[in-house]
C-alpha cells in the first residue's frame, strides 16, 4: 500500500499505463478530489469500446494501489487544440508532442 503523495500517483499511472498509450491519446491527466481518482483523457478521435476499455483498467489499477481512494471517474475528452487551450487536471501524466 502506498501514501496518496504526488509522486506516489504519477508512479503507479505511469506503472498503469505501460503498453496502455493508443495512437490517438493526446495527453492524460489525473488528480483526486474527495477520495475519489478523476482521469481526464485526451484524444484525436473518438474512443473505441477497446480503448475505453484501456483507460477503464488503468484506472482501476491505479485506485487499486490506494485503498483510501473510494473509486475512480475517467472522462474522454476529443480535440485537437493545443495543450494551452485545454482543461487538465492537476497532474500530467502523459502528453504527446504535437
Amino acid at each position: 500500500m502506498m501514501n496518496l503523495s504526488k509522486e506516489n500517483l504519477l508512479r503507479s499511472a505511469q506503472r498503469a499505463l505501460l503498453f496502455g498509450v493508443t495512437k490517438s491519446l493526446r495527453y492524460l491527466s489525473l488528480e483526486v478530489r474527495d477520495d475519489l481518482l478523476c482521469v481526464l483523457v485526451h484524444l484525436d478521435s473518438e474512443p473505441s469500446i477497446e480503448e475505453q476499455d484501456v483507460f477503464f483498467s488503468s484506472a482501476g489499477e491505479i485506485q487499486s494501489d490506494f485503498p483510501t481512494l473510494k473509486g475512480n471517474q475517467v472522462s474522454f475528452f476529443v480535440s485537437s487544440n493545443p495543450f494551452d487551450e485545454l482543461e487538465h487536471l492537476q497532474l500530467l501524466v502523459f502528453a504527446r508532442a504535437d
